[in-house]
């Protein structure tokens, strides 16, 4: 989901919406996830500043926000505020199907085998 800043108000009307109350939320500690426990969820922050020299805190998120960018800007080289939700959308579905093979070949036949084109009306939809 695209959310339009990262300040504690945001993030408070996020993370219900995509978390369970009662979850452990683990954080660098930045200043927007102050007010997480306010709203049933048990805060846990990871502190950064005992790291190592060029060690991250959270590899994984790092990797897909720098893969999302990269995709965004190096394929489409930007797009508007008005359909980023629905590409950041399609680059979930791609990530989360990169090592699903099963299927690959029945999906890309059905592809191609479309009885008719599809019109940017129904792909904005």
């Amino acid at each position: 989901m695209v959310v339009p800043d990262h300040t504690q108000d945001t993030i408070n009307a996020t993370v219900p919406r995509f978390v369970r109350p009662g979850s452990t939320i683990v954080t660098d500690g930045a200043g927007g996830f102050g007010r997480l426990g306010e709203h049933g969820y048990t805060h846990a922050v990871k502190a950064t500043r005992h790291l190592l020299e060029g060690a991250e805190p959270f590899p994984l998120v790092h990797t897909l926000i720098s893969n999302a960018k990269a995709w965004i800007g190096g394929t489409f080289h930007g797009i508007p505020d008005r359909y980023k939700q629905a590409y950041l959308s399609e680059f979930c579905v791609r990530f989360c199907r990169r090592r699903r093979h099963e299927g690959l070949w029945q999906r890309l036949l059905f592809a191609c085998l479309r009885d008719r084109p599809v019109t940017l009306a129904e792909i904005a939809a």
